[in-house]
């Protein structure tokens, strides 16, 4: 089933001055999963298109059936009539989350567009990739509703796409403050330029947070990084370093004061050996009420 346009633009507005968006937005798509956040990504999608007059659209979708694999004799009926069933309440859930984006944005003065899509994370990629911000709800997946953070469509499309992701548990009421965190994996040592490349939360002290055993390693990536705020005008203090196998704890304590982070992924596991460890992108980000996976 191809994209299909579910309401026509709004009057469009100028935008406005809200320290939480970028002026350089020009448009954002925020995910219609459903799941307890999803009124809080609504709102908070909203409020940034609201801030930088960027057109707002409610994407909604889910992956097509697989075709059924060594199916017994006398089945496929059953088969399809399963896979029938599961894409109609598919169907239904997409449509109320449809309804409930158009009751939380109807009136609003900006552009606001809606699109469902089955084609799957191909054509789902395809659909966001004109975006300067997709926002996500907590949990949310292609699957379905509360997926761990490693299978959450917020990690797999800020993996896979150059669009940011702006994850979502509750909407704050300001972000005061705004978390960096940094370790030695992959993607750690551009934080900061695609943090600061966002535009978000321009106004909002940052603190860099090195995490992680390898100190030498997390030191290299966090030395340039401060230069980098700094050189741009923010207010950067960078916070002890905390190694989250033995100081579990006391990681979440300290990211618990601030209102938003941005990360390089949401979960880094891999192997044994990973599985059995603490992750400290799944702690900051079981705490955190928004994340930026820029």
């Amino acid at each position: 089933m191809n994209p299909i346009p579910f309401r026509k633009p709004s009057r469009p507005a100028a935008a406005s001055s809200a320290a939480s968006s970028a002026a350089s937005t020009k448009r954002v798509v925020v995910w219609l999963g459903g799941g307890d956040a999803q009124r809080s990504a609504i709102e908070l999608a909203t409020r940034i298109s609201l801030a930088s007059g960027a057109q707002l659209t409610g994407l909604s979708a889910f992956d097509p059936e697989p075709e059924a694999q060594a199916i017994p004799a006398g089945g496929t009926y059953w088969a399809r009539w399963l896979a029938d069933q599961r894409r109609a309440r598919k169907r239904e859930a997409a449509a109320a989350a449809l309804r409930h984006f158009d009751e939380v944005t109807r009136g609003h003065p900006i552009e606001i567009t809606c699109r469902h899509d089955e084609t799957g994370f191909d054509g789902l990629a395809a659909v966001v990739a004109g975006c300067d911000l997709l926002v996500i709800p907590a949990g949310a997946g292609l699957s379905g509703t509360g997926q761990p953070p490693s299978e959450e469509l917020a990690a797999t499309l800020a993996a896979r796409s150059a669009v940011p992701v702006l994850r979502v548990r509750e909407h704050p009421s300001a972000v005061r403050n705004v978390v960096l965190v940094v370790s030695g994996t992959d993607g750690c040592a551009r934080l900061a330029r695609r943090f600061l490349h966002s535009g978000l939360w321009t106004e909002a002290p940052v603190a860099l947070l090195p995490v992680g055993g390898d100190r030498q390693r997390v030191q290299a990536a966090l030395d340039e990084q401060v230069e980098l705020v700094r050189a741009h005008g923010r207010k950067a203090t960078v916070m002890p370093a905390i190694d989250p196998d033995t100081e579990a704890d006391l990681l979440g304590r300290e990211v618990g004061r601030f209102d938003a982070a941005a990360m390089s992924c949401l979960s880094h596991r891999s192997g044994w050996l990973g599985m059995v460890r603490t992750c400290p992108f799944e702690v900051v980000s079981d705490r955190m009420p928004v994340t930026l996976l820029p």
